[in-house]
């Protein structure tokens, strides 16, 4: 991965989650976007997932979504601190996956 790909990704970490400007799909394309950009191999991928549970809530469905940069996952829908209140992003189930958008590589989805 290029080093101005991870300083970026780097620097969405760490910013807060909002669940209206900030959520995982704000995230997600913003990743993508720099890497389609950039000419990187990427993907969007919406899934269906079991959120962990938190001091408030069961674990529960919902939709969420990340993205794979050369074939690594890059979730950052939550900040470090967030990600130490709340729940570990590593923890979040994935019940079913779609790539919505791909780029990059031999098949990227923009040409013809």
């Amino acid at each position: 991965m290029r080093t101005s790909l991870a300083r970026y990704i780097e620097r969405i970490y760490n910013q807060p989650y909002n669940a209206i400007c900030n959520n995982c799909a704000h995230s997600a394309g913003r990743v993508y976007k720099r890497a389609k950009r950039l000419g990187v191999r990427a993907e969007l991928v919406l899934t269906f997932s079991i959120m962990p549970k938190t001091k408030h809530f069961p674990p529960w469905p919902s939709l969420h979504m990340h993205t794979v940069v050369e074939g690594n996952k890059i979730d950052v829908h939550l900040s470090p601190e967030q990600e130490e209140r709340l729940y570990k992003i590593r923890d979040v189930r994935t019940c079913l996956q779609v790539v919505i958008a791909r780029c990059g590589g031999e098949s990227d989805s923009t040409s013809g």
